[in-house]
């Protein structure tokens, strides 16, 4: 086989992997998420927001501070 098809055969391996492995954390997630008792729900609704909130405040941050940054996070 040539080597540019077994690496191609491979990207596309490698690209169903992360797929699937990106499903099962997503549906993972989910039905963890649905087992617990609603007020639990919310809370953990809530954290997600929260964490996410935090993510995007440390990247501004990050983005404003350097030159660099900007551009890997443009």
């Amino acid at each position: 086989m040539s080597v540019k098809k077994a690496q191609r055969l491979q990207a596309k391996k490698e690209k169903k992997l992360k797929r699937d492995s990106e499903k099962f954390i997503k549906e993972n997630r989910k039905r963890s998420l649905e087992i617990q008792t609603p007020e639990v729900q919310k809370r953990m609704k809530d954290n997600i927001k929260d964490a996410n909130n935090r993510y995007k405040d440390k990247r501004k941050n990050t983005t404003s501070r350097t030159k660099k940054a900007k551009k890997k996070y443009k």
